[in-house]
């Protein structure tokens, strides 16, 4: 009898449930992981396309070349004082315009608020700040991400 103990090999139902436990609870950990990897790339995403609408904006801002040509295709200017140039500290100090483009990723849609606007920003009205300026909130996140761009463009 003795013998034949020792000739049996193999494991006990409890070792292979304690294997299985063990299997879970690293499994579910790689899940877990893998979630939070595809939502820090869903946004990196959506903060990628803000970028990209900017630059959109941005291009056809500078492509106009002009102030007056801005100002006819829809920048809003701020005529300053000539003794004393304007300071511009945000987009809604250049009397700016609003657009809402939405994007889709992932059969998820994402809202952009873009609001443009231009300020002189010397005696002569020869040169204006142009502010692009892109806000979106995350999915799932309520707080308000802005991306803001400025440039110079010069009166010929």
């Amino acid at each position: 009898m003795q013998n034949r103990r020792l000739n049996q090999k193999g494991v006990t139902l409890v070792e292979v449930m304690i294997a299985l436990v063990i299997l879970l609870i690293v499994f579910m950990g790689l899940i877990q992981a893998s979630i939070l990897s595809i939502n820090h790339n869903l946004r990196n995403e959506i903060r990628d396309e803000a970028t990209r609408i900017s630059s959109e904006y941005m291009s056809a801002a500078k492509s106009t070349q002009t102030v007056d040509t801005l100002a006819k295709n829809g920048a809003v200017f701020m005529i300053c004082n000539p003794a004393v140039p304007c300071v511009v500290t945000t987009a809604t100090d250049c009397n700016a315009t609003t657009a809402t483009p939405s994007r889709v990723f992932r059969n998820l849609s994402q809202s952009y608020t873009v609001t443009t606007g231009g300020c002189f920003i010397d005696a002569t009205y020869s040169n204006a700040q142009v502010t692009i300026t892109v806000s979106y909130t995350d999915p799932g996140d309520t707080t308000l991400n802005t991306l803001t761009v400025n440039s110079i463009v010069r009166r010929q």
